[in-house]
């Protein structure tokens, strides 16, 4: 399976002796001050261009870890795009792009433990999605849709219960019912917003997955189940131009529409 600002100053004091001018050898002469930055890790340094064309940022999570991330567009519609495992905010910066240019303020952003942010810790997935969603809103966003591909795709369907208020919506791209200690198919049966499901049935079993969190998301709930014929998995879908990716991409966008 594809997976899963603070700066710190150091200051050194440089004491000096000599053993000339009347000065006993080893008598200390005026401290001197010099002060070191250690400059963090930018999120989406393997995809710089992308990356350029939206804003730096970092929050902290509920353990307390820094997360990267970054932040384009500037509509009161915000989309969180969590990564599979294994990857970082490059997987979904090509679309992200695309959604800031079509109206969204958008936010991809690292998992602890990946990428730029800091190591994981105590960090849980659905934490983590929980903390980028208050981040994005207190950043502008009043509706906010959770999207995930593969390990993110369990991460925001599981976090989407915890979010407060409720998300517009929820997506989930070939995401596991159960990944890294996260149970997504638990909390399906706790949501209470509209979710799109998506997966190619040849890719391994999660069209069968995508099916089992479908089938346990309660039926009052506005639940779309989208299988193609196919073997991309997660981010494959948007960055694809492929007949079967482009259905995928496109129930995303009539859902945001629909949704967000």
């Amino acid at each position: 399976m594809i997976r899963q600002t603070a700066v710190a100053v150091a200051v050194a004091v440089a004491v000096a002796g000599c053993g000339t001018g009347g000065r006993p050898a080893g008598s200390p002469t005026k401290a001197s001050t010099t002060t070191a930055t250690a400059v963090r890790p930018s999120a989406g340094s393997g995809c710089r261009s992308d990356a350029a064309k939206g804003t730096q940022v970092r929050f902290t999570n509920q353990a307390g870890a820094s997360l990267a991330g970054v932040l384009l567009g500037s509509s009161a519609t915000g989309v969180l795009l969590a990564h599979q495992s294994d990857g970082d905010v490059c997987q979904w910066l090509p679309f992200a792009n695309d959604l800031a240019d079509a109206g969204y303020r958008v936010l991809a952003f690292d998992f602890a433990g990946d990428g730029a942010s800091d190591p994981a810790g105590n960090s849980t997935l659905d934490g983590d999605v929980v903390a980028a969603t208050g981040f994005l809103r207190e950043h502008g966003a009043t509706a906010v849709v959770l999207v995930g591909a593969s390990m993110g795709g369990t991460a925001v369907v599981a976090a989407a219960p915890a979010v407060k208020p409720p998300p517009a919506g929820v997506v989930s791209l070939s995401g596991p019912a159960r990944f890294a200690g996260v149970d997504a198919q638990h909390a399906a049966a706790a949501l209470t917003v509209p979710v799109l499901y998506a997966a190619g049935d040849g890719d391994e079993n999660f069209a069968a997955q995508a099916r089992s969190l479908y089938d346990a998301t309660p039926t009052t709930v506005d639940r779309t189940l989208v299988v193609v014929h196919s073997s991309e998995h997660g981010v494959d879908f948007v960055n694809d131009h492929g007949d079967t990716a482009r259905q995928v991409r496109q129930a995303m966008l009539d859902f945001l529409m629909a949704h967000g």
